[in-house]
């Protein structure tokens, strides 16, 4: 962003009293409070349901969220003179959740459950524009254990294999076979009507809810960043934040449940749920990752991070495996 970018403040009915950079944007100091301008590349469809989702979280008792504001002609997505689009948040200053510290991430746990409370919005479904159909992960798992044998088989042809390519192949069992596993059990009927029931009754999920997104600030959390909304199973954003806390924390037990029960305080897993969220963080999500990156990318030259994180997934794989186990088992 460049200040030239700054003239479609002019489509607002706002004062603007000062301009700073924010990362990748700016903070808008103004008669209406701070707000944050950034660029959007997505739709304007998908850029007004999400201005009415968030609007109803601040009319419901979650003020504390970035919500769009519309232009003058009643639009969220506002364009440049190069036709680039804006959008206009509201914005509090504040600082990441740190995840060292437990009372934060117990806190980060309970405001996602309050989100999930509120984002039940049946009355927000609207045909196509509201998302609807989005796959279950059965579906998902089913792509990615696809694309999984075309990596091995591509990787079992070559003459001369770098030290990551030996170490995948030399695990590539255990981690596939996990996730053939978890794909049929999520393809059941139990899981399959958790997704179906979710897309009924107009579930929302923040789509990417991560220390990142939780700003802790002088009035309370403050989450942002719901460009990634979507209709769907809510569980996936308590998989998501789990599964980005707990790499850090390999896969402490301790740690994982503590957010599962600031989570289930707030909006209580019924057991298929709890088993869901545990069959989630069983699949091979990292591995997945690490070999689609290497497939999509130049192996002229393979970094050695990627082997180092594959070490560190083959030697986190047991803690996990028992944390997902008493997770299934016992009631929070």
């Amino acid at each position: 962003m460049n200040e030239r970018d700054l003239a479609v403040l002019e489509q607002y009915e706002l004062t603007v009293r000062e301009t700073y950079r924010g990362r990748g944007s700016y903070i808008c100091v103004t008669d209406r409070g701070k707000l944050l301008l950034q660029e959007y590349h997505g739709s304007e469809k998908k850029a007004q349901l999400q201005q009415r989702l968030l609007q109803h979280l601040a009319d419901s008792g979650i003020p504390n969220v970035d919500v769009p504001l519309c232009n003058q002609g009643g639009t969220v997505v506002t364009k440049d003179r190069d036709g680039g689009g804006f959008i206009l948040k509201k914005w509090m200053d504040g600082r990441e959740c740190d995840v060292c510290r437990g009372e934060e991430l117990k806190s980060s746990a309970a405001n996602l459950a309050k989100l999930h409370r509120l984002m039940r919005c049946p009355t927000l479904q609207d045909g196509q524009e509201t998302g609807a159909g989005a796959q279950d992960f059965s579906q998902i798992a089913a792509r990615h254990n696809k694309e999984l044998k075309k990596v091995r088989a591509y990787v079992r042809g070559k003459k001369n294999k770098t030290d990551f390519e030996l170490y995948f192949l030399q695990y590539f069992n255990m981690f596939f076979e996990k996730g053939v596993q978890i794909q049929e059990i999520l393809s059941g009927q139990t899981f399959r009507e958790l997704h179906g029931h979710a897309l009924e009754e107009g579930h929302y999920r923040h789509g990417e809810y991560s220390q990142h997104n939780v700003l802790f600030t002088a009035n309370g959390i403050f989450t942002v960043n719901f460009e990634h909304y979507l209709q769907d199973l809510q569980l996936e954003d308590l998989v998501y934040f789990l599964r980005k806390i707990l790499e850090k924390y390999d896969w402490d037990e301790t740690v994982g449940r503590t957010i599962a029960e600031a989570y289930d305080r707030v909006n209580p897993l019924s057991s298929p749920e709890r088993q869901y969220v545990a069959c989630r963080l069983a699949y091979p999500e990292k591995f997945w990752k690490l070999s689609n990156r290497y497939y999509n990318v130049n192996k002229a030259w393979i970094s050695g991070r990627n082997t180092s994180k594959l070490v560190k997934l083959v030697v986190q794989e047991t803690k996990k495996e028992h944390f997902v186990r008493k997770l299934a088992e016992n009631p929070l």
